[in-house]
Order: C-alpha cells, then structure tokens, then sequence
C-alpha cells in the first residue's frame, strides 16, 4: 500500500514540476523571448510529447523566423489533434511566409482527420462496448428465438466493424512514423541506401512521406517527383 501512495505522489509531483514549467515556456513565449522558452518545450518535449508543447514549439520557431522547424512541430501536433483549426491555421501561414505562390495541404485526407479525431481509448471503448452489445444481440436473439434477429445484426456488425477498423487505424497511426521534413535548406537524396546522390533535393518546409522499407539509419521516401529516393535518417525530422 505505501508503494501505491509514493508511486501516486511522484507521479503528482512530476505533473505539478511539468505544469509550471509548460506555464513558465509560456510566459516567456508570450515575452518574445523565443529562445529560453524552447529550451523549456525542447525539455518537457523529451521527457513526454503532447500537443501543446508541439505546438508552443512550432511557435518558438515561427518567432524566430526558423520556418522549415515550425512547420514540422505544427505538423507534428496535428498527427495528435489533426482537425485544430488553431494549428492548421498557424502552419498555412508559415507555408505561405516560405512559398507565397503554394497553398498548405493538409497530411490527412477528410475522412482520415474523421477517424483520427476519436482517440485511441476512445476507439477501443467503442470497440468494447459494441462488441458487448452485439455478443448480447446474439444471445438475446437466439435465447428467445427473434425473428428480428437478422436485421438487427444487419444494422450492428458494419458498425462494429467500423469500429474495430477505427482502432486499428489510431493505433497505428500513433504508433508509426509517416512523414520527414528536412532540418536544413537543402538536404541530399539518395538512389539507394548509401548510394549515389541524387539530383533531387529535399526543400525546406515540404513533406514527404515516409515508405515502410526504412530502417535505423536510413528512410526510403516519396521524392519530389513521386519516386522513391533514401535519405539520413539524422538530416530529417520525423513524424
């Protein structure tokens, strides 16, 4: 029992420590003063990434005029939030400062930033709770012999499949890595893992999706022209 109470009180110790210094970048943000409130958000990026500090973040380094890295932590927030209309908002007009003739779009299609506005948790309470309506639909059903049984598995099982495909979906999304943006103005591409350079570069503020044949050292991504070309891992940053 007394394990329990310390282990609960580190843990509210750690948010009340985290609070006030997430509240302390924020002063500083707010006082122009770009960068000692990143290196607060950079400190509480590492020990635990959420939305907020992404955000706060991509701010930081729109005040400090580094585009290229504003885009990216924007982006990276949205990964968790893709629908705030606060961090989109901001990453259009970062875009804009860096390509004034291109408009921003967004990593996510319509019907993704749908599925992916429900949490995990939320997903998987969903799935538990649809799941245990149905094995309930089923038992009824067949306990009592009703007729209407049919229809009413006709109109639960999509539904849970849905659901069941909802989770899956936010799970792996959180769980894998989809898009890289460069770190600096020009960053060399590769034919090959180790290879030949190529003659496309990475640009600043542009996204490129990642392919599932990277590794450690090296990403194979979605070029410029949509071929597939590998780049440093350590030249990109990764989302």
């Amino acid at each position: 029992m007394k394990e329990l109470v310390y282990i609960m009180l580190i843990f509210f110790i750690g948010h009340a420590f985290s609070q006030t210094r997430f509240d302390e970048g924020v002063q500083l943000l707010h006082e122009k003063k770009w960068e000692k409130a990143l290196s607060i958000f950079e400190e509480l990026s590492d020990s635990s990434s959420s939305v907020a500090v992404d955000y706060n973040m991509g701010l930081c380094y729109t005040g400090q005029e580094d585009l290229n890295s504003a885009i990216y932590f924007f982006e990276r927030a949205l990964k968790e939030e893709p629908s705030n209309n606060i961090i989109i908002e901001n990453v259009t007009l970062a875009h804009s400062k860096i390509y004034p003739d291109e408009y921003w779009t967004h990593p996510y299609a319509g019907i993704e930033r749908l599925t992916l506005s429900i949490s995990v948790t939320g997903w998987l309470i969903l799935s538990v709770v649809f799941s245990l309506l149905l094995a309930w639909i089923i038992f009824s059903g067949i306990l009592h012999a009703d007729k209407r049984l049919g229809w009413r598995l006709a109109l639960t099982i999509p539904l849970w499949v849905f659901i069941l495909y909802g989770s899956y979906r936010a799970i792996s999304h959180q769980s894998s890595e989809h898009f890289c943006f460069p770190k600096q103005d020009i960053v060399t591409t590769y034919l090959s893992k180790g290879g030949l350079a190529s003659e496309e570069k990475l640009l600043p503020g542009k996204r490129h999706r990642i392919d599932i044949t990277s590794d450690e050292e090296w990403l194979c991504i979605e070029g410029p022209l949509k071929q597939l070309l590998w780049v440093k891992r350590e030249d990109v940053y990764v989302y």
